[in-house]
């Protein structure tokens, strides 16, 4: 029996908080430069909440204030790069219809059709109602486990990937 997903549709925000866990998953030391991000936007405030004056350091320390600049502004480039990556892609921005049947995946949308078989599938991936199918290590097919169509439950899709 096929296990169908209709009007599978991915907002900006739901591709944004996906790919920040796919990516904190797969490479944990992305970890640090937000944490150090974290820290100089720490150090920041609390220099504004002090009433210090902010062109004293950088006079006394400019290369650091250039990095900490940086650094401060490395959470917007990365929100920015992936909505590049979002806006480019008409596929994200489309209602998706997903077919799961033992031959593969069919995908099908108003711009597209394909069908993949299970061996182009390389890895999948489960985070809360999404399904990563992952056909490389940057390109994946997110389902929306909340779309599967009845008699099909979302506990039978995971069945059907065991």
């Amino acid at each position: 029996m096929p296990i169908i997903f209709t009007e599978v549709r991915l907002s900006f925000w739901q591709y944004l908080l996906l790919s920040l866990r796919f990516t904190l998953q797969t490479r944990p030391l992305f970890l640090v430069p937000l944490l150090a991000t974290a820290g100089i936007w720490a150090v920041f405030i609390l220099q504004l909440m002090d009433d210090q004056p902010l062109g004293g350091q950088w006079k006394n320390d400019p290369t650091g204030s250039i990095f900490s600049l940086v650094m401060m502004g490395l959470p917007f480039l990365i929100v920015w790069s992936i909505w590049q990556q979002y806006q480019r892609s008409a596929f994200l921005q489309e209602a998706v219809t997903y077919t799961l049947d033992d031959n593969g995946v069919q995908v099908t949308a108003p711009s597209f059709h394909t069908t993949l078989d299970w061996e182009a599938i390389v890895q999948l991936r489960h985070y809360g109602n999404w399904l990563l199918l992952q056909t490389s290590a940057q390109t994946a097919f997110f389902l929306d486990m909340r779309r599967v169509q009845p008699p099909a439950t979302p506990a039978d899709v995971l069945g059907f990937f065991r």
